[in-house]
């Protein structure tokens, strides 16, 4: 795996190139207009989510603005913490991603993110999709409900429900558009003959 840091499009030239490849050899499984209109409905799903918990007091919810600044602070604070975790998790699921020769990228420029260019299946590219807001968001919401887990951890859960919502996205893309036994690479398939 290797990371960059872009500073600007002319550093981007390994990704840009894969993509532009993967444009004209496979199919891309994700509408970029039809996704945003998706992602948007999650995200307000999200809120809503969010709202119910806060106002009927579903879970713990001690958020920053109820508990002076010095917490709050620290409650920040661990919003690039999570980014990162977050994005680790997508990384693991990416088949061989500790060898050098996987492409596999982390870019930070505006935005973090994973760029990857390794040949999966597709029950793989959902797994690596989904699993930070399975293991982040629904596995701790789930046992906070049943066990009652600490505000802080209900507060991670709901930052990272949010930074998930295109993750969500790309996952209801994929089930719905992948055909079964095709190779999956980045945002792309390519059919099996």
């Amino acid at each position: 795996m290797k990371a960059f840091i872009f500073k600007s499009e002319d550093k981007m030239v390994a990704v840009n190139n894969e993509i532009e490849f993967l444009k004209k050899t496979a199919v891309r499984f994700v509408d970029r207009k039809k996704s945003r209109k998706l992602y948007i409905f999650i995200q307000i799903i999200s809120f809503s989510i969010c709202m119910l918990v806060v106002k009927f007091k579903i879970l713990s919810t001690d958020f920053p603005m109820e508990t002076g600044p010095l917490k709050g602070f620290l409650y920040l604070f661990i919003v690039p913490i999570l980014f990162a975790l977050h994005e680790t998790l997508h990384i693991i699921f990416v088949p061989n991603f500790y060898k050098k020769e996987a492409k596999c990228y982390l870019l930070i420029k505006t935005y973090i993110g994973i760029a990857e260019f390794v040949p999966k299946t597709k029950k793989r590219q959902i797994m690596l999709i989904i699993a930070p807001f399975l293991f982040i968001t629904v596995i701790p919401f789930a046992l906070s409900f049943l066990f009652g887990f600490n505000a802080f951890i209900n507060y991670i859960a709901l930052i990272n429900m949010f930074s998930s919502g295109m993750d969500i996205t790309q996952t209801i893309y994929a089930i719905k558009n992948v055909p079964k036994g095709a190779t999956v690479i980045s945002m792309f398939y390519i059919e099996k003959e």
